[in-house]
């Protein structure tokens, strides 16, 4: 049984560790410049703070927000995707989900419930509505 047991467990521990691996590569190495700036944007974001506070504040310190690059522009997408997340300990829950033009560095807000893009600001005082603490 034990052997079993073991032969089963060291696929599993070599998939865990690559994941890791590239998951870290993924966010952490070979970030661009005009990448590190979208993300140093987004982060300074009132209703990103202010998500943060109430997430910290709720958690009692245990759990925060972050940002990460989704995905890069492309000629289909020309906008960064940035995602506003917290990592639940079981599963990462976005909380905001914004793309970031590369030129102008404008900012829109992805409204999930209807599929469109809007100016960040428009939205701003509605997003930080989720975020009180009453």
């Amino acid at each position: 049984m034990y052997i079993y047991v073991m032969k089963n467990l060291i696929p599993l521990s070599m998939l865990l560790v690559l994941s890791a691996y590239f998951a870290s590569a993924q966010t952490t190495g070979k970030m661009s410049k005009e990448g590190e700036k979208v993300l140093g944007l987004v982060a300074k974001l009132p209703e990103v703070i202010t998500a943060d506070k109430y997430v910290q504040k709720v958690t009692k310190g245990k759990r925060h927000l972050f940002s990460y690059l989704a995905s890069e522009p492309t000629k289909e997408e020309p906008y960064y995707d940035v995602k506003v997340a917290e990592d639940n300990g079981s599963a990462y829950h976005t909380h905001f989900i914004f793309h970031v033009q590369p030129k102008t560095h404008k900012i829109f807000y992805m409204d999930t419930a209807t599929g469109k893009l809007l100016p960040e600001e428009q939205c701003r005082e509605k997003l930080m509505q989720n975020y009180t603490i009453k």
